[in-house]
């Protein structure tokens, strides 16, 4: 029996690299140059300095929404309370950027944990 791929309203996203945040409250994430071990060890000087993303207003909520603790659901609910967006819109949106950072692995996802 194959268990079906989980809806991803239902998953938790997770931050997995840094960040700062401005005075404006936007965030830039810290994204590594370089991930395999051997390639940052021999090329630290380029290693060292991380890719800044900056994200916009948007972004910068979903991302500070992204703590391991909150189902994507709920995000998009949050986002849409926030930014007064339609709710096909919101949905699109918050979903499509999620994807993307884990596409990136900018954030991991994870399923909830069930109440024992």
């Amino acid at each position: 029996m194959t268990v079906p791929p989980p809806n991803l309203l239902d998953l938790m996203p997770a931050r997995a690299q840094r960040f700062e945040t401005a005075a404006d409250g936007r965030i830039t994430v810290l994204v590594p140059r370089l991930r395999h071990p051997l390639l940052v060890r021999w090329l630290r000087r380029l290693a060292a300095r991380p890719v800044r993303v900056r994200l916009d207003e948007v972004g910068s909520f979903i991302w500070q929404q992204c703590d391991g603790r909150a189902t994507v659901e709920t995000i998009v609910e949050r986002v849409r309370a926030r930014f007064g967006d339609d709710a096909d819109a919101t949905l699109a949106r918050t979903t499509q950027f999620v994807r993307t950072l884990v596409k990136g692995d900018l954030v991991t996802l994870d399923r909830p944990r069930e109440a024992a």
